[in-house]
């Protein structure tokens, strides 16, 4: 299998480092196609998108439509679980924030601060439609919370000034993890620690309704419900399944009498800091 590679022994060119260890890299023309569960049968031309409820202006869209909505290109590597990779795939979808924007929804996004520093533009493109942004870590993994100096929340910090001229004054934990070393970094430079109470494991669903009522049936007011437009930093995350579920999401919450919010007006205090 010629068009397979191992990380020592990759064609001319290719970054060791881009490579995981453990993942071997496949030509584009062999990337296997994987799903799971059973493909959905769609008849497209009775397919619509609508944007209702407390909304000014309500908004119906057939699949054409939707498609013609201005949609961005991402470009980004691709390590599937099953131990392949594949570099420099594209990706193009309509952006999550236009959704949001389409409803009149502001939300709060915690950045990873290394997808910061791959795309400032797509994080620009939130603060200029009034989105507020918050710190989430520099790598958003598994140890470096263990670190009693924490660098990653200051490099995330220093990022978030330096791309987007803003300092935020929100943090939330990758996973919620933290000691009390950590939370006093945190401390130390002015920022609020931020948790959530309604979560329904968006990067792992598979069905938009069903994951759309759980978060509908466990949100109540003043509550911070955790979705995922990205995991782990991966700006190439697929996340349709939250893009299908959210008009549901919103209706739902309107439903409830639920008004959603940023996190600076829910918890009244300021969503930057003068300086970092």
């Amino acid at each position: 299998m010629a068009s397979l590679f191992k990380r020592k022994n990759l064609p001319e060119g290719v970054d060791p480092s881009r490579i995981p260890p453990g993942q071997t890299l496949t030509a584009p023309d062999r990337w296997p196609l994987l799903h799971f569960g059973p493909v959905p049968k769609t008849d497209i031309s009775r397919w619509d998108f609508n944007v209702f409820g407390a909304v000014e202006n309500p908004l119906r869209l057939d699949y054409g439509e939707l498609r013609a909505l201005p949609s961005k290109e991402v470009v980004a590597d691709i390590h599937c679980v099953t131990g392949w990779s594949r570099l420099g795939d594209r990706w193009t979808g309509v952006p999550i924030r236009d959704l949001l924007d389409a409803r009149g929804v502001k939300g709060t996004f915690f950045l990873v601060g290394r997808a910061l520093a791959a795309r400032p533009d797509l994080a620009r493109a939130l603060v200029e439609r009034g989105h507020l942004v918050a710190n989430h870590s520099w790598r958003h993994d598994s140890k470096a919370w263990l670190d009693p100096r924490y660098p990653e929340l200051a490099r995330t910090q220093r990022a978030a000034e330096a791309d987007l001229g803003v300092c935020p004054a929100f943090y939330r934990a990758p996973h919620g993890q933290h000691t009390p070393l950590l939370a006093r970094v945190v401390h130390h430079h002015g920022l609020t620690m931020v948790g959530w109470d309604v979560s329904a494991g968006d990067w792992s669903a598979h069905d938009p309704g069903h994951l759309a009522d759980r978060i509908v049936a466990e949100a109540r007011p003043g509550s911070i419900i955790d979705l995922h437009d990205g995991l782990d930093g991966r700006v190439d995350a697929d996340r349709t399944v939250l893009v299908a579920a959210l008009p549901r999401i919103l209706d739902g919450l309107t439903a409830k009498g639920l008004q959603p919010v940023r996190l600076d007006e829910l918890l009244a205090r300021p969503g930057y800091l003068k300086a970092c």
